[in-house]
């Protein structure tokens, strides 16, 4: 009898030990389960991400190709390319304002300088880079001026500032 008892432990403690082995095999394959589906939904949101800032790339092309403020090559800076929205107004009397240039009587030609104003969250300048100058350095230097000098640059209607800002400055209205 008490080998067979003995015999009966035995075997019940081999099988709370299988019982054990088992589930901890399982805990594993949940805690992998969870790593993986953890890892695949990071890289979706990664590449969710990558989708939306190309898209709104795209977007501030467009609009700013079509003379909308807030794309980022806003042709409308000072009058040309089309209908003006208020934003490119503000944006184009808040530079105005700062640049100091004896402007002389026009003849022929409508100097414009392109630049890039680079933005932080803000709406501050954090930089300016001429991408074309107008052939006149001074003229360039004076636009630089009035860019940094708008400083925070008036608040896009989205609300929410773009990293950087592309535009034209003419010389003379249109």
């Amino acid at each position: 009898a008490a080998e067979k008892k003995a015999a009966e432990e035995k075997a019940a403690a081999e099988k709370a030990a299988a019982e054990k082995a088992e589930a901890e095999k399982k805990a594993a394959a949940e805690k992998a389960a969870a790593a993986k589906k953890a890892a695949a939904e990071k890289k979706a949101k990664e590449e969710q991400a990558k989708r939306d800032a190309i898209r709104a790339a795209m977007r501030g092309d467009a609009l700013g190709a079509a003379g909308i403020a807030g794309g980022t090559a806003d042709r409308n800076q000072s009058g040309g390319g089309g209908t003006d929205s208020g934003y490119a107004a503000l944006v184009r009397k808040c530079i105005r304002d700062g640049v100091v240039y004896p402007t002389p009587p026009r003849s022929g030609s409508n100097p414009t300088v392109q630049y890039r104003a680079n933005l932080d969250s803000s709406g501050h300048v954090t930089g300016v880079r001429i991408l074309r100058s107008s052939g006149i350095p001074a003229f360039d230097r004076a636009v630089e001026s009035g860019i940094r000098g708008c400083n925070p640059f008036p608040k896009p209607p989205t609300g929410k500032y773009p990293s950087y800002v592309d535009g034209n400055y003419l010389m003379y209205d249109q």
